[in-house]
């Protein structure tokens, strides 16, 4: 049986998984915006390697290494996340029985208070319905899945490690190639 695929939905062998080479070179561009500080290095070889949900995987212990250096503690999983990133608030007293081990903001209002409790949720969430099902099960996984994977957890560490998204951030530019597309060059 034959099925008619259109270049624009079809980006990767479905049989290996290889990126066509145009796919190849915009995912390149992409990644090496995330290959300064090294935290995501695992994860990008293993997406360049076409190994994705070993990419996806990695991304998240990133994530996880991250929280457990942060945090200095040794915990893992769902339970590192909430031993780091919870805290307690009491609205009568306005104040804070326990403080979150990483504050990503000053916990000032119930915005910052919500950014918390979000970015906490966010992680335990994609531990839970991600990591350990990429931990403990065979997985297809495509490319598109575990570079989305990639990039929210460079999100994730970034914000751990410099806090909220509401903060002002330095952007540093740097132009990247983008390569034209041939035509035909999608099938590997």
């Amino acid at each position: 049986m034959e099925v008619e695929v259109t270049q624009a939905e079809f980006n990767y062998c479905p049989g290996c998984g290889v990126l066509g080479a145009h796919w190849q070179q915009l995912c390149n561009a992409l990644l090496s915006l995330y290959e300064g500080d090294g935290r995501l290095t695992e994860a990008l070889a293993l997406f360049r390697k076409a190994a994705y949900p070993d990419a996806a995987r990695a991304a998240l212990i990133s994530i996880e290494m991250e929280l457990k250096r942060l945090g200095k503690t040794e915990n893992y999983g769902s339970q590192l996340v909430d031993d780091v990133l919870s805290f307690e608030y009491d609205k009568k007293e306005q104040m804070y029985p326990r403080e979150p081990i990483i504050k990503i903001n000053d916990l000032s209002s119930q915005s910052d208070r919500n950014e918390q409790d979000g970015i906490r949720l966010l992680i335990s969430g994609m531990f839970k319905g991600l990591r350990n099902v990429l931990m403990h099960q065979h997985v297809k996984f495509s490319p598109i899945h575990a570079l989305s994977v990639v990039v929210i957890s460079n999100l994730l560490i970034d914000i751990l490690n410099h806090g909220s998204i509401s903060n002002e951030r330095k952007c540093v530019w740097r132009k990247v190639p983008l390569p034209n597309k041939p035509a035909g060059d999608d099938v590997q």
